[in-house]
């Protein structure tokens, strides 16, 4: 039987383990790849989103550098653009995750406090 392919970001039982709910799963999985990190921070590039969002095209550069990619084209004009409607701004985090916030802070916390969040 085909299993569609997002499904395995739910599932953590090769993992071995087992979660409550998709949020945990997917809590676990943000833990496993943040400890892969900050095991080996010098053979990644850390580009949060909070940072890209305040200078897009600077970050973009950036990576090009690190990659060793040369920058051909200026993309100032097009780094704000809208590709998909806007969604909705989220100012009470505890309302909007409601119980979910636990799962999160569980699996997260010690190292989302380590990136600033």
């Amino acid at each position: 039987m085909a299993v569609a392919s997002w499904r395995v970001n739910f599932d953590t039982s090769w993992l071995g383990c087992c979660h409550e709910n998709y949020i945990d799963a997917l809590g676990y999985r943000w833990k496993l790849s943040a400890d892969i990190y900050f095991n080996a921070e010098d053979d990644f590039l850390m580009i949060r989103y909070e940072d890209f969002i305040k200078d897009k095209q600077a970050l973009v550069e950036i990576l090009f550098h690190k990659l060793g990619l040369k920058v051909k084209q200026d993309i100032s004009g097009i780094v704000d653009k809208q590709y998909q409607s806007r969604g909705k701004q989220v100012k009470d985090y505890g309302g909007y995750y409601n119980k979910n916030k636990q799962f999160i802070d569980h699996q997260t916390k010690s190292f989302s406090e380590k990136l600033g969040f």
